[in-house]
């Protein structure tokens, strides 16, 4: 995966987690906003795990 591709991941995911988190605030029942939330995390952890990578890769392109 190209790192353009990597960073156009990280704010798409990004973008969901937010839009989940409101979605989870604005949600009347207790099930539904728990469901939200966890969609909201995982796509964090997800665009979380791609800034770590790109991070590794520029590391390893500077040692190079």
């Amino acid at each position: 995966m190209t790192d353009a591709k990597v960073r156009h991941l990280v704010s798409v995911k990004t973008e969901l987690a937010e839009k989940y988190t409101r979605k989870a605030r604005t949600s009347g029942s207790d099930t539904k906003r728990r469901q939200f939330e966890h969609r909201a995390r995982a796509h964090r952890r997800k665009a979380e795990a791609l800034t770590d990578l790109l991070a590794y890769r520029e590391r390893e392109a500077a040692a190079v």
